[in-house]
């Protein structure tokens, strides 16, 4: 019987060098199944890795011969789950709960047994087995009029607004300050936060909650969680009641003990549509054009298409998800476990102490994910391990900074005071922990094992 491998995982663009091609497109094979047997059963691990490296070896001997992926795959076979790019304005946030044509699980196809053939034999076959369906997003604007609104003039919200802004999008950030809404007017920066990098000019900024939240096709929320609910109450009026809103923000909200879904169902109705934005991703490195992988999750599988399309260029790729809990027990739990990390190295514990703190942080979050009703696969995946990584690892991290200093002996309040941005995983934290004793009865946080008696 002849094999197919699907993949869950959903090609939304990337960066056309080697290494971001190939990083980011073998999150593809991430989580594979077949068509034998049961529904939906997993592949054999031996057959799975067997059927990884072959399509890595696949894809590297094309980088090899054209020097991109790009080149090296192209997609004649490709049938996009919809004729439109976006869904049509009078269709925006009403998922009518049919599955798109590739069950919102991406357009990477379908490989046969054999990976023998040349990637131009691949090409040259519209309904070749052998070929590998690969859609390359440019930075092309939308084919109807979008407009966005980013709410947060932070550094994330400066990234997302950049994304948009990059595609020919008009963008407008809603922010606090009439100066920092001059400044970034004027010179096409941001006065506080991220002062050497330049805005594009199809971003403007303003005060004015009315005039740039009521004509928006889509709102991204990009405030800190514990500040959430304060300021959409401020906004709440100017929000027309059918536009979707996608959250960037990551944590558990201390009074309330809820995630980001919670909150914004609470504060702006349930009949609303939402996405959540999660991955490895600095805001930094996105405005500087680095290849960045994201995950979009949604209960409304077509606005996280649209969004993934909207967003999704040739240095941003865009995955999307069903797994909103997934998405965001990964966001959240990330900050965790990278203050931890930070407390690692400025205790001076060494890398391997650090390394095996991430790795037992990384189970717990499987863990709890699982209990709240998570897929396993999305913890392990770009929203979850991926950006677990990134912020434990990575020199930009925020709440890596703020544990790092905590080992070498500051006090919080003196951390704190010294921080231009939030570290989310302080106040995550404190909640997460509340949560587990109100929430998660019968769960059991797993301490058993110590490091050497100090972690």
């Amino acid at each position: 019987m002849r094999r197919v491998i699907s993949t869950k995982s959903k090609w939304r663009g990337g960066r056309r060098s080697n290494a971001g091609q190939l990083l980011i497109g073998l999150e593809a094979f991430d989580d594979v199944t077949t068509d034998e047997g049961k529904k939906g059963e997993r592949m054999k691990p031996d057959l799975r890795f067997g059927r990884f490296l072959a399509a890595f070896a696949m894809l590297t001997s094309g980088m090899l011969a054209s020097r991109t992926v790009t080149d090296a795959f192209t997609a004649p076979s490709f049938t996009p789950s919809r004729p439109n790019i976006l869904t049509p304005p009078s269709s925006i946030g009403r998922g009518d709960g049919r599955r798109s044509a590739s069950d919102g699980r991406g357009i990477w196809r379908s490989i046969s047994p054999s990976l023998s053939s040349s990637p131009s034999s691949s090409s040259s076959s519209s309904s070749s087995s052998s070929s590998l369906g690969l859609a390359m997003k440019s930075n092309s604007p939308p084919p109807y009029p979008v407009r966005v609104t980013v709410m947060g003039g932070g550094n994330f919200g400066l990234a997302l607004a950049t994304v948009v802004a990059r595609k020919g999008v008009p963008t407008t950030l809603l922010v606090r300050s009439d100066d920092v809404a001059s400044h970034i007017n004027d010179n096409h920066r941001h006065p506080k936060y991220m002062t050497d990098i330049c805005l594009p000019r199809t971003v403007r900024a303003t005060t004015d909650g009315a005039s740039a939240l009521g004509d928006a096709t889509y709102i991204i929320h990009a405030v800190p969680v514990q500040y959430t609910r304060e300021y959409l109450a401020t906004v709440r009026e100017y929000i027309p009641p059918n536009v979707p809103i996608l959250s960037a923000s990551k944590g558990i909200e201390t009074s309330s003990l809820g995630f980001m879904a919670d909150i914004l169902k609470e504060c702006l109705g349930e009949d609303r549509s939402y996405a959540f934005l999660s991955g490895p991703s600095f805001a930094r490195e996105i405005c500087e054009g680095v290849a960045t992988a994201v995950v979009i999750a949604s209960e409304d599988i077509m606005l996280a298409d649209d969004l993934a399309d909207l967003m999704s260029g040739e240095d941003f790729a865009v995955f999307t998800s069903r797994d909103v809990i997934g998405v965001e027990v990964g966001g959240a739990v990330k900050n965790v476990i990278a203050i931890a990390a930070g407390m690692c190295e400025g205790l001076g514990l060494g890398t391997n102490a650090m390394s095996g703190l991430v790795t037992r942080g990384c189970g717990e979050m499987r863990r709890l994910g699982i209990y709240l009703g998570a897929r396993p696969s999305t913890i392990s995946g770009l929203s979850g391990v991926g950006d677990t990584f990134g912020t434990c690892f990575g020199p930009l991290s925020r709440n890596r900074k703020f544990g790092y200093r905590l080992g070498k002996g500051e006090t919080p309040e003196e951390i704190r005071a010294s921080m231009t941005e939030v570290a989310e995983g302080v106040d995550t934290s404190i909640a997460l922990v509340k949560m587990i004793k109100h929430r998660c009865k019968g769960y059991r946080l797993d301490l058993k094992v110590r490091f050497f008696g100090q972690i």
